[in-house]
């Protein structure tokens, strides 16, 4: 049963992003993501934070099993201030004669990605990301466990593990993302995560131990979460609202998970065929092409801000 609900939440949770994500993008234009989006990611760090810090008091005050109506009351208010959002900011749309699903919703996502540049790219770099992440994820793990003689210490320093990048995040995104898409730019920013990826896993490659998986590891969350997670979701604020949430499920519902499947492949057939050196060398290659790709989307974002503005979509661009 823990498995299946454990499941379930993460799945909630990956639905969850891509509509606040979609609410964020609804609310700023192109500048204000820019300048908004990193403060936006640094509330949800520090949600996650406070979360984890009294996740074991309320365990102990309400028991065990009632941390899922905790969650179920603080999915109702985030239900709630969604609402409030949605009556500030968003105009009633009438009520669409056409039949409402979710395959109608992915094909008009999937349309929009096919006819755009831009998404295109987005489309490919998602099924790299995906395999990045998780290139990373299983040669910390599998180092992190074979460092520690037992399983307490391995949790002990895995929690402070996590201490110590999501705080280092939580500085980077709150006080150096925006300075950095105001220098870089947001494709720039975005570059900025298979640069990183690059060197993590050529660093990892040549220092096969704790020290080398930390360094790949906490560089890679600190940049992801801290400023490339930002920027990435603000890419989507060129696509014209009524469509916005259609390529956000699209992106996160088909690419992404395509990746999470070639990295699932990936790692088994590492772990059958390839040595450790050669693993790091596949992923450095998908580094390099997830960098090629991030360059060539630069004058890609360029055309469609262009296309926005002669368009007459001044709401993506104003502010």
């Amino acid at each position: 049963l823990y498995p299946i609900l454990w499941l379930t939440i993460s799945r909630v949770s990956l639905i969850l992003g891509t509509f606040v994500w979609n609410v964020a993008g609804g609310v700023c234009d192109a500048r204000q993501a820019k300048r908004l989006f990193p403060l936006f990611t640094s509330a949800g760090i520090l949600g996650s934070v406070l979360g984890n810090s009294i996740t074991g008091i309320a365990a102990k005050a309400i028991g065990t099993e009632n941390l899922l109506i905790l969650h179920a009351a603080l999915l109702g208010l985030a239900l709630f201030l969604t609402y409030r959002i949605a009556r500030g900011y968003f105009k009633p749309v009438k009520k669409s004669a056409g039949r409402q699903s979710l395959w109608n919703d992915l094909r008009v996502g999937y349309d929009f990605v096919r006819a755009s540049r831009l998404m295109q790219f987005v489309a490919y770099a998602s099924i790299l990301f995906s395999i990045l992440f998780f290139g990373v994820t299983f040669p910390f793990n599998k180092v992190v466990s074979a460092s520690f003689p037992d399983e307490a210490q391995v949790a002990g320093f895995l929690g402070l593990f996590s201490s110590l990048s999501t705080a280092t995040t939580f500085l980077v995104s709150l006080f150096l993302a925006n300075r950095l898409y105001a220098r870089l730019g947001i494709t720039n920013s975005i570059l900025l995560l298979p640069v990183t990826y690059l060197f993590g896993f050529t660093f990892f490659a040549f220092n096969y131990n704790l020290t080398g998986a930390v360094t790949a590891r906490f560089s890679q969350l600190v940049i992801l979460s801290g400023a490339a997670d930002s920027a990435w979701n603000a890419l989507f604020n060129v696509v014209p609202s009524q469509k916005r949430g259609q390529v956000l499920a699209f992106q996160n519902g088909v690419p992404s998970q395509v990746g999470v499947l070639l990295s699932g492949v990936l790692l088994i057939l590492g772990e059958k065929i390839l040595t450790t050196q050669q693993i790091f060398l596949l992923s450095g290659a998908v580094a390099l092409l997830c960098g090629l790709l991030i360059c060539r989307m630069r004058s890609a974002y360029g055309e469609e801000l262009i296309a926005d503005l002669l368009a007459g979509r001044v709401e993506s661009l104003s502010g």
